[in-house]
Parts: structure tokens; sequence; C-alpha cells
């Protein structure tokens, strides 16, 4: 949901709608959505044509996030919620 809250927040930053952004980024606005609830997976084509269209690196979209290996070829993500200020 780290990724969520990010693209949401520089949304509102740029003033736009989701829909505006679903346009902007080319991606269907459905799709958008069901990523946005937390629906569906943001394959890496959608990460990059959102962090385009809000103007942002892709690795800007995942900042608080952090995948921690097992040392058995799994791990897990890991969200860091402290703010900066």
């Amino acid at each position: 949901m780290r990724f969520v809250a990010n693209v949401e927040r520089r949304r509102e930053e740029l003033g736009c709608s989701r829909e505006e952004l679903a346009e902007r980024a080319g991606v269907e606005g459905a799709r958008l959505e069901a990523i946005l609830r937390g629906d569906a997976e943001a394959h890496v084509d959608s990460v990059y044509r959102l962090a385009g269209a809000l103007g942002v690196s892709p690795g800007t979209l995942y900042e608080g996030v952090a995948w921690v290996p097992d040392g058995d070829g799994g791990g897990e993500y890991r969200v860091d919620d402290r703010r900066e200020h």
C-alpha cells in the first residue's frame, strides 16, 4: 500500500484526478483503479508509465518499501512507516 500512497500523494501534488492520471499514463482507468485499491499488481510497464505521468522516477513510487531476502531464494517486502519532515 506504500506504492499506492506514493502515487496518490504525487497525484494530489499535481492537482490531477485519477482519470487524468490514467489518461496521461496511457493506463486504462479501470486498471488504475484496481491498482490503487490494491486489487491488482502494478506491472513494470504500468509503473514506468505512472512515474512518467507523475514526473518522477519509478523508484520514487517505491520509497519506503524494501525487499529483504531470506537467503533461501525468498524474502519479504518491508515497509518503513517513518516519514521524513
